[in-house]
């Protein structure tokens, strides 16, 4: 009588690929491939079969992960990343079992706090689907676990985004200020969740693709163009124009032309309650279309970029905010000027000039033309962090937080080196039992 292995071994390579495979769990792929050679060669080679076998093996396990795929895969990535990604499970759930134990004089034992949480979002897969399988002594500490992932994570996020030629917008960085205060409740399954890691995330995101997309249709009418293509194509349209469309969004007493699209509740600036910590979370002010200069200027830059592909730059002038972008002239000579937007009174257009008489005027301090110099992104995301500190309101529960964000989400060398890394577990972990 024939035997299993043999059974499988006369199955044809393109059968068993589309037919038998995408069913396999890891446990499975491993089992087979120690008892038949060819499906051992087939699923650990280096081959096109190899490299998606083990790309879906690691999307379906850890669902809680970005992965980062090179452009090269030559040494087989999927495959080693499911084996690093495997072990740091082992230890994260030997982690996990130690810490359930541990309370000693009432002390948190924040060395292997520490260990666990520097594993960031590649330990959040199994926290997530073995928490309720122990026993914890300390009922707190499931959730300040999951905190210190989540701030760990974003820690990293803002270091590795610090370079000018990074491709992470301000708003994520506005967006990853809250979900590091909230730090809470991630799933895969919580977008439904306003207050969750990836409602917050989901909320933001479709907000600002709502809004591009209708300043989109009010760009295509104005110019004449067919519908046809979706919010953040990138076609082209005149920079005056989309600032002049953008008043629209920002200015309540804008004389609007009858246009296609659903009307739109403006921003503006909260001037009757300036010092709350609400009008620094990005979230907070889409919902309430009220904020502070900064957190409406990177909502007003967002909505311009999705919709047209625009990227207009951030001015930290001192005491205001602004965005501002460089146009061609009206007249017929070469070059360009550099305009500036104040999204916080109404999208107001202003030049250099004015930029220049207002900050003098205002503040009485003198110009100087550092002001217009390139700003880098964390500096942005430090000062949304910095007012978020000085705010009349702020909840005794997010100073800490925020304090933590402050010295070790920004202050740093670009590299993580082991004092900074102890420091900011430590930070994180005072900031969690607070």
């Amino acid at each position: 009588m024939e035997s299993s292995n043999d059974t499988l071994a006369s199955v044809p390579m393109d059968v068993f690929e589309q037919c038998i495979s995408p069913f396999f769990d890891d446990l499975s792929v491993v089992a087979l491939a120690t008892s038949c050679q060819k499906y051992a060669y087939l699923f650990f080679a280096n081959t096109v079969y190899s490299r998606h076998l083990w790309s879906t093996l690691c999307t379906r396990r850890w669902q809680c992960i970005q992965f980062n795929v090179p452009d090269s895969l030559e040494n087989n990535y999927w495959l080693e990343e499911y084996r690093r990604r495997f072990a740091t499970d082992v230890e994260s759930w030997n982690l996990m079992k130690e810490m359930k134990d541990i309370r000693v004089l009432g002390h948190h034992n924040e060395e292997l706090y520490s260990r666990f949480v520097a594993h960031g979002m590649d330990a959040m897969d199994v926290f997530q689907r073995t928490k309720g399988l122990l026993d914890w002594q300390l009922e707190a500490m499931p959730e300040a676990v999951e905190k210190g992932l989540i701030r760990f994570h974003l820690c990293q996020k803002f270091r590795s985004s610090a370079s000018f030629d990074s491709d992470v917008q301000l708003e994520n960085g506005a967006m990853w200020i809250v979900q590091y205060l909230t730090a809470r409740r991630f799933s895969a399954d919580t977008a439904d969740e306003p207050e969750s890691f990836s409602g917050i995330q989901y909320f933001v995101e479709s907000e600002l693709d709502a809004l591009a997309k209708g300043l989109l249709q009010r760009l295509r009418w104005t110019v004449g163009v067919k519908e046809g293509r979706q919010a953040g194509t990138h076609q082209e349209f005149p920079l005056r124009l989309v600032l002049e469309e953008m008043k629209y969004f920002f200015d309540k007493d804008h004389e609007d032309q009858q246009k296609p699209g659903k009307h739109v509740r403006p921003f503006s600036g909260n001037n009757s309650n300036y010092y709350s910590y609400h009008n620094s979370l990005i979230h907070s002010v889409l919902a309430t279309r009220r904020g502070i200069p900064i957190t409406l200027a990177i909502i007003y830059s967002a909505i311009v970029r999705r919709a047209t592909g625009v990227q207009m730059r951030a001015v930290n002038l001192p005491g205001h905010f602004m965005i501002a972008a460089s146009v061609d002239n009206e007249d017929n000579e070469q070059g360009s000027e550099l305009l500036f937007v104040d999204a916080f009174h109404e999208g107001k257009i202003l030049n250099e000039s004015q930029v220049h008489s207002m900050i003098t005027s205002a503040y009485d301090i003198p110009w100087d033309p550092k002001y217009l110099s390139n700003v880098p992104k964390t500096a942005v995301w430090k000062r949304i962090a910095m007012n978020l500190a000085n705010s009349a309101d702020l909840l005794p529960e997010l100073a800490a937080s925020t304090t933590s964000l402050i010295l070790m989400g920004f202050n740093h060398n670009g590299t993580y080196d082991r004092r900074g890394q102890t420091g900011l577990l430590s930070l994180i972990h005072e900031a969690d039992y607070s």
